[in-house]
């Protein structure tokens, strides 16, 4: 009986789990007008498809180019307040490198938003 209890819990424990932080990935393209730094890494103007990996509201984000990773950044998911007519993407121009800081994407009403570098902490 106990053994039959134990199990019952450890599954109950793995449902509340996968309930709580659904996984989800998806990709998307972004054209980036100008070069910009993700997490240390330079990325040239260009268009890229972007992978994201979230659970909850955390993702992993992949920059790819021709198929190939070129960069990949921690991000947080971000609920816009209505469907985006285009993609958007905020950069942050105050230090000498601009920083790429959000990617809201079209007809969706989502974005990330990129951790800043902690040696840029006092922007």
């Amino acid at each position: 009986m106990r053994s039959i209890s134990a199990s019952a819990a450890a599954l109950l424990f793995v449902i509340t789990l996968s309930m709580a932080a659904p996984a989800e990935t998806f990709k998307k393209s972004v054209t980036l007008p100008n070069a910009v730094e993700v997490n240390g890494k330079t990325l040239p103007a260009g268009d890229y498809k972007v992978k994201v990996d979230a659970t909850g509201s955390s993702a992993q984000v992949t920059f790819l180019k021709g198929g190939k990773e070129v960069a990949s950044a921690p991000a947080q998911l971000k609920v816009l307040p209505a469907k985006q007519n285009a993609t958007q993407v905020q950069i942050n121009t105050a230090s000498s490198t601009p920083r790429l800081d959000e990617i809201d994407f079209i007809g969706t009403t989502t974005g990330i938003r990129f951790a800043t570098n902690t040696a840029s902490a006092g922007e």
